[in-house]
């Protein structure tokens, strides 16, 4: 494994039946007959509220330790690491091969990713990249590209594509749960006061709506429907110069349609649907952490009629009406999937990444490096295209 200088094993409770929970070849029988895990080191860039949300994650599971903590200001580094008994504290952004950590887990702001991540790759390390992976899909392929040249493990932080929910939706579709799937519907967007300094308003730290959570439906339409091409897209420009409010169309291989939006300064439903022929499949919770999947099925109906006389016209009074459109709903019986995640939900991808360092392999089947660069083109079209009306220019 790229970056250990010794093969690290920790002692563990679990049991030799779990084995297929959390990997292949990733545990022996100790000298003693106790179970071994192999341990993945990790490091962590930034100390902002997802690295915390991170960490604490990492501590629930087994095999995972935390070693190394960067921040540029030393006393939210300092804070950090006594927080979440780190030994290793820095404020440069640099990497030694004999430093002890196997991968680092990036969480600064997306313009730094680029330089963030080749550091870590230059010494070895593993890298796990939140999202957006980078600021462009030019960067995002550099970053690849250096990965795979140095034999060092390589992901994107899309957490929501590890989490249960995402696997039963994915089963569910392929089992034509919703007959032939037609369109989906996905949305992010929360009203948030305007921070200049804060990096989701900040454009020279890779601020925006589109960024920070239009890379949500985005990911995930390309997950569940496939590869796509923009269609078109809208954005509304706030006064620091980052996308507040952007909606784009996706035009799926398979002829489906998505229609995606994300917003800064409004507040959207925060769901993901897809329709289908003969059903709707929809996120139970927000799109980001879904904790089930709800299954609504109907049939297609046939030309509608009026055939004149009195129960024709009986049907349009407003009682018929009601009645009508409450017994649809009792006909459609939603059918809930329940798919809950463990804690907080961070730990399904680091698990992901770890059973794949474990397996030598340099990138996973669940978010891809090809996954990644489709993502980053889809980012980079939806910018290069958008009519944008800023707030002066609406004035």
């Amino acid at each position: 494994m790229a970056g250990h200088d010794a093969t690290v094993w920790a002692p563990t409770k679990l049991k030799v039946g779990s084995f297929d929970k959390i990997g292949v070849l990733v545990a022996k029988v100790g000298p003693a007959g106790e179970l071994l895990l192999q341990s993945i080191r990790w490091g962590i860039f930034g100390t902002g509220p997802v690295a915390e949300k991170f960490v604490l994650a990492l501590k629930s599971l087994p095999g995972a330790s935390v070693e190394l903590v960067v921040s540029r200001t030393a006393s939210k580094a300092g804070a950090f690491a006594q927080r979440h008994g780190i030994p290793i504290v820095r404020t440069q952004y640099v990497l030694e091969p004999s430093d002890p950590v196997d991968i680092v887990y990036i969480a600064t702001p997306p313009s730094e990713h680029l330089a963030h991540a080749l550091a870590a790759i230059a010494a070895g390390k593993g890298v796990l990249i939140e999202k957006p992976f980078a600021a462009s899909r030019a960067d995002a392929a550099r970053i690849l590209e250096a990965a795979r040249a140095a034999g060092v493990f390589c992901m994107e932080a899309m957490w929501t594509r590890f989490l249960p929910a995402l696997t039963k939706a994915r089963r569910l579709l392929a089992d034509g749960a919703i007959g032939e799937v037609r369109s989906l519907w996905a949305s992010f967007a929360v009203s948030q006061r305007v921070e200049p300094a804060s990096s989701l308003f900040s454009k020279a730290s890779g601020g925006g709506a589109l960024a920070h959570r239009g890379v949500y439906p985005v990911s995930l339409a390309l997950d569940l429907l496939g590869p796509a091409q923009l269609g078109a897209a809208a954005a509304r420009i706030g006064e620091t110069g980052v996308d507040e409010d952007v909606s784009a169309t996706l035009i799926h291989s398979c002829g489906a349609v998505s229609h995606v939006h994300a917003g800064l300064r409004s507040q959207a439903d925060n769901t993901l649907v897809i329709l289908g022929d003969h059903g709707r499949l929809a996120f139970q919770g927000p799109i980001y952490r879904p904790t089930g999947i709800v299954i609504t099925r109907f049939q297609p109906r046939g030309p509608e009629q009026f055939r004149g006389g009195l129960i024709s016209r009986l049907k349009e009074t407003s009682a018929a009406q009601v009645t009508r459109t409450h017994l649809a709903s009792l006909l459609a019986r939603p059918r809930v999937h329940a798919a809950p995640y463990a804690g907080n939900g961070y730990g399904h991808e680091a698990l992901a990444a770890m059973e794949a360092m474990r397996a030598g392999e340099l990138e996973h089947t669940g978010m891809s490096h090809a996954d990644t660069l489709a993502t980053a083109e889809l980012l980079d079209q939806i910018r290069d295209s958008w009519r944008t009306t800023s707030r002066s220019e609406g004035s």
